[in-house]
């Protein structure tokens, strides 16, 4: 082989190397050169307080295959999407530019609600379920959370809040066979794209909560004001051995705050202790603690002309009975014709204070009412029912709420004439409002 058939050669093999290092260089200058295209959005989604998956600190994100609403408004302009998370990805993905150049508004909400509510974001139908036990109350729990994208940025964090109110009760003491429920309105109006409420009926139900692993349970409900469930049936009603009792809503709540209102992404805890009724007494009719029965016959026919009966108070029967003098409220008589229900109150707290003798007498100088001696040795043989004679000079009235103003100072509704003595006795022991209701 001559020299100039080999330097062709090599002159050859070089110009090839250079073309094919050349074709390799241009590949790789093409790929970074390659315009992406229209940006997406980057949208992380966690959320708060939510469902069994989190920690009991309530930080937690989304499982996989949930759903979310998310609203984007742009220049007046609202437009829908569902994303869905698969893969730990949400998807479809979005683009910025499907939405418009300027401010993007995102708006987001789970779950998912029906295709119905999004004919008038602004106003959607919400219901929380009556029954919250199993998925009932995941249903419930609307979650919102919004954010602002700024012209040219693509990226931002959306962090869950809870839209409506939580509910948590607490059973001090194990009781078996107990039935809880919460009494609330359950039908409002939703705004997804703020996030407020409203309600949009007067009807209450009563709901079913869900009860969690520790034995507590809890209800998602609507804001609201807690008012209204201080009177009727109040906010609870408890089931046990085939009883109904009913619990309204505290005046105070945790650290002494005034529960006011159920606000929307907060909690209200109420304890419950609840004892095991005494089986012995189950079915069968009975007087309270301290007081023998009499029996049928000491009943007495008052006249033949009436249907009443009458029972002579004897000593031994362990019941107070303080006198009205003037028990016909004759005009002319001892003004305290109309103070039967001071007289009830009166033998209702006398017998209370016998029962609980022992604690107010280490009360002290704290109690400041009348000499609880009974009987008295006057007329009436109560002092206390004297209390309420210079208080409510012969007006008709209530016997619980009576009571009431004794122990704790609340003004009775009746009579409308102000107390000329405030009373309260025992307020500093019964902080939290009425301790005396008729059953």
């Amino acid at each position: 082989m001559s020299i100039e058939t080999l330097n062709l050669r090599k002159n050859v093999w070089w110009m090839c190397m250079m073309v094919w290092v050349f074709l390799f260089s241009s590949c790789t200058v093409e790929d970074d050169l390659t315009p992406s295209g229209d940006e997406y959005l980057s949208l992380i989604f966690t959320k708060t307080l939510s469902r069994a998956d989190l920690s009991q600190e309530g930080a937690g994100s989304f499982s996989e295959g949930d759903c979310i609403g998310l609203y984007v408004a742009c220049e007046g302009n609202i437009s829908y999407r569902e994303l869905t998370l698969t893969g730990g990805e949400w998807y479809p993905r979005l683009k910025r530019s499907e939405f418009g150049k300027g401010r993007l508004t995102l708006s987001a909400h789970y779950p998912v609600l029906p295709e119905s509510s999004r004919i008038s974001p602004e106003s959607s139908s919400f219901s929380v379920a009556s029954v919250q036990s199993g998925t009932g109350k995941d249903a419930s729990d609307l979650l919102f959370a919004q954010t602002v994208l700024e012209e040219g940025n693509y990226q931002s964090a959306l962090m869950f809040n809870h839209v409506l109110h939580r509910l948590k009760i607490q059973l001090q003491n194990d009781v078996e066979d107990v039935e809880v429920f919460v009494r609330s309105k359950v039908d409002g109006k939703v705004n997804l794209l703020t996030g407020e409420t409203s309600l949009c009926t007067d009807e209450y139900q009563w709901i079913t909560p869900q009860k969690n692993t520790d034995g507590s349970l809890e209800a998602v409900i609507y804001p609201q004001e807690a008012a209204p469930y201080r009177e009727g049936d109040g906010l609870l009603k408890i089931i046990s051995q085939g009883k109904e009792s009913f619990f309204k809503a505290p005046e105070i709540v945790s650290g002494g705050t005034v529960l006011s209102d159920f606000e929307a992404g907060k909690q209200v805890t109420i304890r419950l202790s609840l004892k095991e009724s005494d089986a012995r007494w189950a079915n069968k009719k009975v007087w309270v603690h301290g007081i023998t029965a009499p029996d049928d016959k000491e009943w007495k026919s008052l006249s033949s002309l009436y249907s009443s009966t009458a029972l002579v108070w004897k000593k031994e029967y362990g019941w107070y009975d303080c006198n009205k003098l003037n028990p016909t409220a004759r005009p002319n008589g001892v003004p305290d014709g109309y103070m039967c229900w001071a007289a009830t109150a009166s033998n209702m707290l006398q017998w209370w204070i016998d029962q609980n003798k022992r604690y107010i007498d280490m009360y002290g100088d704290k109690y400041t009412g009348p000499d609880y001696t009974y009987p008295s040795g006057n007329k009436q043989e109560s002092n206390i029912f004297q209390c309420f004679l210079d208080a409510f000079p012969n007006k008709a009235g209530k016997g619980d709420e009576g009571a009431n103003w004794f122990i704790h100072g609340i003004a009775p509704s009746s009579p409308h004439n102000k107390p000329l003595n405030p009373a309260g006795y025992f307020k500093d022991v019964f902080p939290e409002g009425c301790v005396w209701e008729p059953m």
